[in-house]
């Protein structure tokens, strides 16, 4: 691999990179039901783990539900 071709990948990396810290250290806003609205329900299944998480939709953002 060229010089020019790894400077290149360490670029996107690092673009990756910086995405990831500002997405991680950005709050997560966690929202109320209310009665009536619609909830979309996220399920992962593995071998020896299942994992849920409800969300809905504000505004065009899906926020989780507490």
């Amino acid at each position: 691999m060229s010089l020019a071709n790894k400077v290149g990948v360490i670029g996107e990396y690092s673009v990756s990179f910086e995405e990831l810290k500002a997405h991680l250290s950005s709050p997560r806003l966690l929202s109320q039901l209310r009665e009536g609205e619609d909830l979309f329900l996220y399920l992962g299944v593995l071998d020896l783990v299942v994992s849920i998480v409800m969300v809905k939709e504000d505004k065009g953002v899906q926020r989780l539900v507490f």
